[in-house]
Parts: structure tokens; C-alpha cells; sequence
């Protein structure tokens, strides 16, 4: 494994380059593989290349030409780039937000990048997006007035100490 050999009983194997491996009995360098770890980018061509799997995404059992999945708590985007790693990968803020799956899956009400944009009528939480019903009301309106009694009582501070 990991080598080819395009002669039958040949005495030495020529070696797949590195993140790549091969199955037994390997005949040409397009039978390398990447290796576990590892992914193909682009449509699995010879001359494309294996990136090494990045935190955040599985990549274990991909054959020739699939693309990783997110893992509990991280966002995938594959871009089309020229050059280089066309996976970006996010850290979200929760793992509810983000769970395992396909590229840029999302919680329900949840979208973009690292799912942090929610739908009409819904807000994020801490963990997740949940719907604005009246029972949210109290919260937004305590956050409020905290906020303006905050800034009322450092402007009064502010005034009162330094006239």
C-alpha cells in the first residue's frame, strides 16, 4: 500500500507522494489516493493534490472527488479558488448552532456564515436562534432599560464629580 508499480513482479514499488496512498497491487501513479486525513481538492485528478483534513471537519473514508463534512460546532464554506485550499472552515459559537452535516449546515432559523445570521422574527440566543414571541418581551425591555439606566447613572456620576 502506498506505492505502484507498473511492471508485474517488479523487485521495488515507486512510493505515492505524500498524503497519498494506494491499494495493493497499485499499477499507475493515478491509483494514489489521498490518504485517511487527508482530502482531494477539485474533481480528483492526478495532477490535483491532497490538504491535510483541518480541525473542524471529517474526512475519514472519502473517496476520490467527495468533500469532507463539518463537525459538531464548526461551519464549512468551499469556495472555487485558483490556487491553494478551497475549504474555509469557522468556529461558531455553539455546537446547536452548527452541528455536523454537509457544507454550511445550520440550525433551524439559522444561515451565513458560522450561522449567525437568524430569520425574521427570530434572535440568537447564546446557543441558537428561537423565536421573538411575547414571552422575549420582558428580556428586551430589562436589557434596555439596564442599558439606559447604566449610561444615566455614569452621566450623572460624571456630571456630579467633575463640576
Amino acid at each position: 500500500e502506498g506505492t505502484y508499480s507498473s511492471e508485474e513482479g517488479a523487485a521495488t514499488c515507486t512510493p505515492c507522494e505524500e498524503g497519498l496512498t494506494s491499494e495493493e497491487a497499485a499499477e499507475s501513479e493515478s491509483e494514489c489516493l489521498c490518504a485517511e486525513g487527508w482530502y482531494l481538492t477539485f474533481k480528483g485528478k492526478a495532477k490535483d493534490r491532497c490538504w491535510e483534513c483541518p480541525n473542524g471537519l471529517d474526512c475519514k473514508g472519502l473517496k476520490v472527488g467527495e468533500k469532507p463534512n463539518q463537525t459538531d460546532g464548526f461551519y464549512l464554506e468551499i469556495q472555487e479558488v485558483q490556487d491553494g485550499n478551497p475549504l474555509f472552515v469557522y468556529k461558531c459559537p455553539s455546537t446547536i448552532a452548527c452541528p455536523a452535516g454537509p457544507e454550511q449546515t445550520c440550525s433551524a432559523g439559522a444561515s451565513g456564515i458560522a450561522c449567525s445570521d437568524c430569520d425574521q422574527n427570530l434572535f440568537f440566543n447564546g446557543d441558537h436562534c428561537v423565536e421573538c414571541d411575547a414571552s422575549s418581551l420582558p428580556q428586551i425591555i430589562g436589557v434596555i432599560a439596564s442599558t439606559f439606566a447604566f449610561f444615566f447613572i455614569a452621566y450623572y456620576f460624571f456630571i456630579y464629580y467633575n463640576c
